[in-house]
């Protein structure tokens, strides 16, 4: 069983130990560990930059430069090479060549590449 930290608190894993201490989350530009990543920083708007120790960093708006990898890119687009792209709405070209995601509540629709509702579940829900 495992225990959790207090809000706003996070677990910092020391990856070596696999050890964790509960800590503050940093402000933009502070120290953070990039095996949590954002959840290490107090902001939402930032991610943990860095390869072993990181900094707060602010996301990055599509067609901005990013770190191919890293979570440098804001949550409605993702990093293609070196340029945040953002994600395809509904109706919008999709998946295939494009290589373009759909936006949360959609799904590419293999056989048009266009981004479509998420077809309804049936059965149980919480």
């Amino acid at each position: 069983v495992g225990i959790s930290c207090a809000a706003p608190m996070y677990c910092d894993i020391d990856p070596a130990t696999n050890a964790g201490t509960c800590r503050a989350p940093a402000a933009s530009g502070g120290p953070c560990n990039v095996w949590v990543d954002s959840a290490s920083c107090d902001d939402l708007r930032d991610h943990c930059e860095g390869m072993t120790t990181g900094i707060c960093t602010r996301r990055v708006a599509a067609g901005a430069s990013c770190v191919l990898g890293s979570q440098s890119c804001v949550g409605y687009a993702t990093c293609d090479g070196t340029t945040c792209v953002a994600a395809a709405k509904l109706g919008q070209p999709c998946g295939g060549a494009n290589g373009v995601g759909c936006v949360p509540g959609l799904e590419c629709a293999s056989s048009t590449y266009t981004c479509r509702l998420l077809p309804p579940v049936n059965g149980a829900c919480m």
